[in-house]
């Protein structure tokens, strides 16, 4: 709020698949205004994941992320301190050749 300096959100989802700042396996990222801005708001950052995975690839999978999934959307955000929670979209195929891809998103989610 402009008139108080208080923060209106409760939250922050963020779907950023890298790190915010330089990874500090010591703790959280510091060091990048992106980290920085995140640490200043003092509330919770979501991680949603976008897998590059289809659906139908996760729901058969008995580990379910696949392993750059994994990496990107789970190990790296959590130097930043991002709360990890499920994904929220998977990559579909655009159009019967298969060669183009958009992200298909969970309804319920």
């Amino acid at each position: 709020d402009e008139r108080t300096g208080e923060c209106q959100v409760d939250a922050l989802i963020s779907t950023m698949a890298f790190a915010m700042g330089e990874v500090n396996p010591d703790g959280p990222t510091i060091g990048s205004w992106c980290a920085a801005a995140l640490q200043a708001i003092n509330v919770p950052v979501l991680q949603a994941i976008n897998s590059v995975a289809t659906r139908a690839e996760w729901e058969s999978s008995p580990r379910g992320l696949n392993p750059l999934d994994t990496a990107m959307n789970v190990a790296i955000p959590e130097f930043d301190g991002r709360i990890i929670t499920v994904p929220v979209s998977f990559k579909a195929p655009q159009d019967e050749t298969n060669n183009v891809h958009y992200y298909e998103p969970v309804e319920d989610r």
